[in-house]
């Protein structure tokens, strides 16, 4: 569904569902027996791939974007705007769907007076499951878990060709957790890193000749 008003901003909302088939999955196994390898190889952990049969992804998603002119002049420099993702994957447990990730969502507003510009940008990412990681467990895999981080930039045009810019990325300086699980792995033993990346900025000058 879509929807425009004139002026101030469109929404846009949709739903549906994809049927995917066949899915690769990591398999990793410790029998040597079941693999018809030698003893030589014990100790060893297999990691292969299989046919993991069909998955179904649904989900439903949104988009708003609207300026402030309502509100007074003032307004119609400012824009609102947010969107968000939300997936639900069914199938095999050990389905590869590495980088999958079931929730995000952005929201934030743009100032523009004059000759300046200025975004800012808060985005939402839900926990991601990551690669396997046999380490914890035949079915377990890495998991980035939720953050909010939010970027800010800076246009200043200083004349008909060039501009000034400066980008600020994770403003917060926000730490990134991961957990390492499986099945068999309990709640106490889950979490594996936590990075402090720090904020990144950039600065310069751009123009077009």
């Amino acid at each position: 569904m879509n929807r425009r008003l004139a002026g101030v901003g469109d929404d846009t909302v949709a739903a549906g569902a994809l049927n995917v088939n066949p899915v690769p999955g990591t398999w990793q196994h410790a029998d040597l027996e079941a693999l018809g390898l030698d003893p030589r190889y014990l100790g060893w952990r297999v990691t292969t791939q299989f046919n993991s049969g069909s998955a179904r992804v649904r989900g439903a998603e949104f988009n708003l974007r609207h300026s402030l002119t309502p509100f007074g002049a003032w307004g119609r420099n400012v824009i609102l705007f947010a969107n968000a993702t939300k997936l639900k994957l069914d199938g095999h447990d050990l389905a590869d769907f590495t980088g999958f990730l079931p929730e995000s969502v952005n929201w934030g507003f743009t100032v523009s007076v004059k000759r300046a510009t200025l975004l800012t940008k808060w985005n939402y990412r839900g926990e991601q499951k990551a690669v396997a990681f046999p380490d914890m467990g035949p079915d377990a895999f890495r998991f980035p878990q939720p953050r909010v981080q939010l970027d800010v930039s800076l246009d200043y045009r200083l004349g008909k060709r060039t501009s000034f810019y400066f980008n600020l990325r994770n403003a917060t300086n926000e730490v990134q957790n991961e957990f390492a699980y499986g099945s068999q792995t309990p709640s106490y033993a889950r979490e594996f890193y936590h990075g402090k990346f720090g904020r990144a900025f950039t600065v310069g000058l751009k123009g077009s000749f």
